[in-house]
């Protein structure tokens, strides 16, 4: 790929959120923008112009009930993908695809999975208020993101990476779904804690401790040409993540799109077209930057 409209992808990217918004309205599920979509929604009033991905976060009770609406409330072509719908699937949050677009990323090409233009949605769990449970959910989190990918980490040192490599080695395949479940179950049993944590597969971003107080209701926000729900402590976490600067514009060099993690990228075309090309091609996963941009932003 040499080139990437940018405009034409929010554009896709868009779409499946407004489709996300109608099913949360429906079922009356909380949700808020996140990341850099919220950074987006405050600075800009919509996409950051340089930013590659839309990023939405639900508390996890309704992260649960999302993934248990039928898969026909969804209209065509939006699938919700997570390992109950997509089988292939590993990472620890879910994503709303468009299937008849490619987006293919190095981080997943290596898998048979759908792999149409997405915005991700991301587990808001309680944190412990013990500082002795605290870290004992850390260490549980580590193990089930571990399983549910079922690859060692790519992006946290070698220690990491061997580590994981190792106990992805020694535990038998039957045992690897037990202990999966087991320590979900641990990590998402605290209920009324006065701090929460997002789940989304970075470790760096998972041990950010965020005020649950932040997250108590859903404040409308302009994004593009609608208004979305923002969480009510929105510049707290907004500080949290991206610092106190968090309203001015990274310099000029650091605004741009980085392509190199991305496989191809196809708005008119689906992406079982590429399939045994640009994924699923029997090529050994590269490692990758967590971050898909040269700047902070996103």
């Amino acid at each position: 790929m040499k080139s990437i409209d940018i405009e034409a992808l929010h554009a896709k990217q868009y779409e499946i959120l407004l489709e996300f918004d109608r099913v949360c309205k429906k079922y009356g599920l909380t949700y808020f923008l996140a990341y850099g979509t919220l950074l987006g929604a405050i600075r800009h009033k919509g996409f950051i112009p340089w930013d590659d991905d839309i990023d939405t976060l639900m508390p996890y009770q309704d992260y649960v009930k999302l993934n248990e609406i039928p898969k026909s409330e969804w209209k065509h072509p939006f699938f919700l993908q997570n390992s109950e719908t997509d089988k292939n699937y590993s990472l620890c949050f879910s994503k709303i695809r468009n299937s008849h677009t490619t987006l293919i990323t190095k981080e997943l090409a290596h898998l048979d999975i759908n792999q149409g233009v997405d915005i991700d949605i991301y587990p808001l769990l309680n944190l412990a208020d013990d500082a002795s449970d605290r870290n004992k959910q850390y260490f549980h989190t580590k193990a089930y993101m571990l399983l549910q990918v079922n690859e060692p980490p790519v992006n946290h040192g070698r220690v990491y990476y061997f580590a994981g490599k190792a106990l992805l080695t020694l535990i038998p395949r039957g045992l690897k779904s037990i202990l999966k479940d087991r320590y979900l179950s641990k990590i998402t049993q605290y209920n009324n804690t006065q701090n929460c944590y997002v789940l989304n597969g970075n470790l760096e971003v998972m041990k950010q401790v965020l005020s649950s107080k932040w997250f108590t209701r859903m404040v409308d926000e302009q994004f593009e040409n609608k208004e979305f729900p923002i969480p009510n402590g929105a510049v707290e976490w907004l500080r949290t993540r991206f610092g106190e600067k968090y309203m001015e514009l990274p310099p000029e060099e650091k605004r741009g799109f980085k392509l190199s993690t991305f496989v191809r990228i196809d708005l008119d075309h689906p992406y079982t077209i590429y399939r045994g090309i640009d994924y699923y091609n029997n090529s050994k996963r590269r490692k990758v930057e967590n971050n898909r941009w040269v700047g902070k932003d996103g």
